[in-house]
């Protein structure tokens, strides 16, 4: 409780008061940023997998940096759109890429 003074009258009152947030700071779940994914997925497809043809890679926006869960991107290789599986192994963000399907 507060106490306020009333200044007309010269007397003090006991108001109660309450607190509202005027902002909730609900941190945002990260997500992977997916242009990054890409060129990833990109150099992996090329370098370790030493695929060539290989043409442009799209994955989704807004995947969440989650342990144990997967999305997919497509690839171009060798003018032919491919599957490839991207499974999240921790909550930094690690991931492995499965070979194009």
């Amino acid at each position: 409780m507060t106490t306020t003074t009333t200044a007309e009258q010269g007397t003090e009152s006991t108001a109660p008061t309450t607190s509202v947030p005027t902002t909730v700071s609900t941190p945002l779940p990260q997500v992977f940023d997916h242009a990054a994914v890409q060129d990833a997925v990109y150099k992996l497809l090329t370098e370790t997998y030493g695929l060539e043809d290989v043409g442009v890679v799209i994955c989704p926006p807004d995947k969440p940096v989650e342990a144990d869960t997967k999305f997919r991107c497509t690839a171009r290789i060798d003018g032919d759109e491919k599957k490839v599986v991207i499974t999240v192994t921790s909550d930094k963000g690690d991931y492995t890429v499965s070979y194009p399907e």
